[in-house]
């Protein structure tokens, strides 16, 4: 390998990029979300699969909930990996 072998341009920022984005989607459960407070999800899995929540608080793998139990306000903690963004009903 020579001189001639190297490239022609520093591929070092973009393998920075490419390993941070792969480093956030470890860290959320393989998923690479923007979810943000205000938010409506859908819980997927556990015991509250099927409900839809506004998110309250955004950690790195887990989200705070505000849900309806019985029609009461009630906060739950999901894995961020549980859940998808809901999406708008039709009306």
């Amino acid at each position: 390998m020579g001189l001639d072998d190297l490239p022609d341009h520093d591929d070092r920022p973009e393998l920075a990029a490419l390993f941070t984005n792969l480093h956030h989607s470890m860290n959320n459960g393989g998923k690479d979300t923007d979810i943000q407070v205000g938010e409506i999800v859908l819980v997927r899995d556990g015991p509250f699969a099927g409900f839809r929540g506004t998110v309250v608080e955004v950690r790195p793998q887990v989200l705070h909930l505000d849900v309806s139990v019985f029609g009461l306000p009630t906060r739950i903690e999901v894995a961020l990996a549980s859940v998808d963004r809901a999406v708008a009903s039709a009306t």
